[in-house]
């Protein structure tokens, strides 16, 4: 196993870090820290863990099978959202890209488009009766069913559809889906996939 730091400006002019626990070429633990990188390592009262990541291992090939997403260590749970923990299911297609991200009540699903190079376009469905806080959302297609309620935090989507309720401004956490097209890793920030051994 082995720990890799990313550091990261923040908004108010901070630094923040993220770090991955790998097994092998595969992140399976990922830990926030909000004051940056002076406890490298992820060792310090603020590294909190953020993401836990389950693999097929019985596979040649990369394969992401669950993702599960902890907001309450996270300095998650803003607005209504409680801070409960979500387990997020992945729906591959046959070249292992990831196309959905099924939350496992099923009333939220994330869609993943891309292109032949792996850019990607995404939309959001909040299915009936369920609720939901979202952070950025700039380029996304959102549906929102009948009888479901959507809070928003910031920015421009591409499109809303839908009869449920929609709320925009309210704090909420993002949400990171790291692994997309053929189920490697993209990094936000550089705004490229990461190959195991090149970007």
């Amino acid at each position: 196993m082995r720990t890799i730091p990313e550091n990261n400006s923040t908004t108010t002019g901070g630094v923040s870090s993220q770090y991955y626990v790998y097994d092998q070429s595969d992140a399976i633990l990922d830990f926030y820290d909000s004051d940056g990188p002076s406890n490298l390592g992820g060792t310090g009262a603020s590294s909190v863990l953020w993401n836990r990541y389950l693999w097929n291992i019985t596979q040649a090939t990369d394969q992401l099978l669950a993702q599960e997403y902890l907001p309450s260590t996270a300095g998650g749970g803003a607005g209504g959202e409680g801070g409960a923990p979500e387990l997020w299911w992945t729906l591959p297609d046959r070249l292992g890209s990831i196309r959905e991200y099924q939350r496992a009540d099923n009333g939220v699903t994330y869609i993943y488009y891309y292109d032949s190079y792996g850019k990607k376009t995404q939309s959001l469905i909040v299915h009936s009766g369920a609720t939901f806080y979202a952070g950025d959302f700039s380029g996304y297609i959102i549906i929102i069913e009948s009888g479901a309620t959507l809070y928003l935090g910031s920015g421009t989507v591409l499109s809303i559809g839908g009869a449920g309720t929609l709320n925009i401004g309210c704090p909420a956490v993002n949400r990171e889906f790291r692994y997309l097209f053929t189920c490697q890793e993209y990094d936000s920030i550089a705004a490229l996939y990461y190959y195991d051994a090149r970007w």
